[in-house]
């Protein structure tokens, strides 16, 4: 049963300190709410604190920074690539992408691997922070990130990596010969309709005002007080001065993720950019399997727990550890966000303070915040999450999940809420 209690839980983040702001839709039995507090953002462009009586507020039209649930995009893409043969998800990415040839554990990963964390590949790539890095092409970097060494064996562990589904991309453009926002909008955008929803806002037409920001992080490295951002390698023997002349800047219609960035805002681990009424069309889409977008195949691992194929009798131990278990691009049972005991639950996170929680029978939970907005350190956004996917009544069994079984109980943590940046959720 639908209840009232989204308000609340929106406006209890919001004293807690989680974000300036946020706004959820949720659906239950084809109910739908819609909440909003607070405002777009409690700091100007220069990172000084905005009066209470001049801020903006929250607007369900905003556009929200996605961070990491711009990989269940990439999983949806890369999936509908192997439907058409264009790519295998069980055979090697060696066979396409030549830096994968150069061990043998390497020549073990498969696309599937990259997909469910368990390529092996690190979690982030630390070349963001390089200067000098940042001045080179789109292929060099793209090089520079795949070719990271692995941390673990493909299918030893269960290991969050942004570095992954970057991998991902570079295979689906390897494959194709076509860029990733031409894919992402060929086969996913276009098809479901969400005509809010891509990279890059800002050069495609979106207004800046209705973008919700992000972290006050100017271009040069000049920081506030209590920012845990790294400064730029160029700037880090300059003052903290304003009269430096760095440019103070907060992020907002530009990616958040500095890997992503230093891409061009184009990438497969986080750069999306979407709506409430976008995302609740790709819930729907998803509860219903993704007709016209996936075969039954590819919906059921990007829907099912692959961690039993993949991982063989150590999978529940990994899923202990990480906290959740994985599809090829949805999480399973992620008790930080869809709550404890939910097996027939699926969801996604963002680091910028994102979620997505669904379920088969058309069921949803939609939150979007800037809770990095001022800065990164604010209040774990989990206890909120949950909260939200309880008052919209997803903890109840319902559906197609409840008759079927479609996957096994996972539990504790949140992939890929990384402290460190360059790898956000």
């Amino acid at each position: 049963m639908m209840t009232s209690g989204i308000d609340e839980v929106l406006a209890r983040g919001l004293r807690a300190g989680c974000y300036p702001g946020a706004i959820a839709q949720v659906s239950r039995a084809g109910t739908v709410r819609r909440a909003g507090v607070g405002s777009i953002a409690s700091h100007g462009r220069d990172g000084s604190p905005i009066p209470p009586a001049q801020r903006e507020p929250v607007r369900p039209d905003l556009h929200y920074d996605l961070a990491s649930i711009t990989k269940v995009f990439t999983a949806i893409t890369v999936l509908s690539l192997a439907d058409e043969g264009v790519l295998a998800m069980d055979e090697p990415i060696a066979a396409l992408l030549p830096a994968f040839r150069t061990s043998p554990k390497r020549r073990r990963i498969t696309a599937l691997h990259l997909l469910t964390h368990t390529s092996g590949l690190p979690p982030v790539w630390p070349g963001w922070q390089d200067a000098g890095m940042r001045a080179r092409s789109r292929e060099a970097i793209l090089a520079d990130i795949v070719a990271m060494p692995l941390r673990w064996a493909p299918g030893e562990r269960l290991d969050y990596s942004c570095v992954g589904y970057i991998t991902a991309m570079a295979l689906a453009e390897q494959a194709t010969g076509q860029g990733w926002e031409q894919l992402v909008t060929a086969r996913v955008l276009r098809p479901l309709g969400l005509a809010h929803t891509g990279f890059n806002p800002l050069r495609h037409g979106v207004d800046v005002a209705d973008i919700a920001p992000t972290e006050f992080r100017p271009a040069l490295g000049l920081r506030p007080a209590g920012s845990t951002h790294a400064r730029d390698a160029a700037s880090a023997s300059r003052p903290d001065s304003a009269a430096d002349g760095v440019d103070l800047t907060m992020v907002r219609g530009t990616v958040h993720d500095e890997t992503a960035q230093v891409i061009g805002g184009v990438s497969g681990n986080a750069g999306m950019f979407s709506t409430l009424a976008d995302l609740a069309r790709l819930a729907s889409a998803l509860s219903s399997g993704l007709p016209g977008v996936l075969g039954r195949e590819s919906f059921a691992m990007l829907w099912d727990d692959q961690l039993p194929r993949l991982l063989g009798g150590h999978a529940d131990a990994e899923a202990a550890r990480n906290g959740y278990r994985h599809g090829a691009g949805l999480c399973v049972a992620q008790t930080r966000a869809a709550g404890p005991d939910a097996p027939w639950l699926r969801s996604h996170t963002g680091f910028t303070g994102t979620s997505v929680v669904l379920n088969r029978a058309g069921d949803y939970a939609i939150l979007l915040s800037n809770r990095v907005h001022p800065t990164r350190q604010a209040p774990d956004l989990a206890p909120v999450r949950v909260a939200l996917t309880r008052a919209a009544g997803l903890v109840e069994p319902g559906g197609l999940a409840e008759r079927g079984g479609l996957a096994e109980p996972g539990e504790l943590a949140e992939p890929g809420e990384l402290a460190e940046p360059g790898g956000q959720a």
